[in-house]
């Protein structure tokens, strides 16, 4: 039994990988740039979920990065959030992303943005350990997990001692923010911010949706860039659907590994 759940999750994980190289092949092409950068506020990096100026607001009170310390960006994807956040505070950002394709896309705009010193991205999986550092924060990127809450804790236990994990978490299915609350608390995880954020969530979904049909319909794309921009409107309708319906909701968290762990 332990061999066949053994070739169950190494499926599971070769699959997930493929659909992140499928993913971020898209969002790295002029079809995704150009979804990505018309999606976003205004000041906001371009990112390939529903990260808002509000969470970055947010993940910059919670971690209050100094300059020069060293911060985990967990689930980089093409590099935008680590390469503002930089930016912003000066402190140094590793970003740990599974793709290979998003890594080499993420090194290639901090080369352009003249920030290489400042940033770097591995490949890894942000589920099974990362190296130690001051803070670190995962946006959306967990929502693959099996269980989201561990792989929060997984995260917050190799980080140095009474650093902050901030978190925006997708949990499809019916959940509320105290069942979340004591999840996280079994989790051995200290709990100092969390708070509902389904409606934006769903703003966004809706925008991402409109703007991908826009751009289907508005340039020349070949029938591969149509397609694409075609799937996103899928996904973002199901999502939409699922957030009405009450069984998607969208979680802003800060936690800290507690004393012991």
């Amino acid at each position: 039994m332990p061999r066949l759940r053994g070739h169950v999750e190494a499926l599971a994980n070769a699959i997930l990988t493929a659909y992140f190289e499928l993913s971020y092949r898209l969002m790295d092409s002029a079809t995704g740039r150009a979804l990505l950068e018309t999606a976003s506020e205004p000041g906001a990096p371009p990112v390939h979920g529903y990260t808002d100026l509000a969470d970055l607001r947010v993940l910059v009170e919670s971690l209050k990065p100094n300059h020069g310390s060293s911060v985990l960006d967990l689930g980089a994807g093409l590099g935008d959030v680590a390469i503002w956040l930089h930016q912003a505070t000066g402190v140094r950002v590793i970003g740990v992303e599974r793709s290979r394709r998003a890594v080499t896309a993420a090194h290639r705009q901090a080369a352009a943005a003249g920030v290489g010193d400042g940033v770097r991205f591995v490949v890894g999986d942000v589920m099974r350990g990362t190296p130690p550092a001051s803070a670190a924060y995962a946006l959306d990127s967990l929502m693959f997990a099996r269980r989201p809450t561990a792989a929060i804790a997984t995260a917050a236990i190799h980080l140095q001692p009474h650093a902050r994990l901030f978190a925006t978490v997708i949990v499809v299915g019916r959940s509320s923010p105290a069942s979340l609350h004591r999840s996280l608390v079994n989790e051995g995880l200290g709990v100092v911010r969390l708070e509902d954020v389904s409606v934006a969530m769903a703003a966004r979904s809706r925008r991402r949706r409109v703007i991908a049909m826009q751009l289907a319909r508005a340039r020349p794309w070949t029938i591969a860039d149509r397609g694409s921009l075609v799937l996103v409107w899928v996904e973002e309708t199901m999502l939409f659907a699922l957030v009405r319906a009450g069984l998607a909701r969208r979680y802003r968290v800060v936690v800290e590994a507690k004393r012991g762990r």
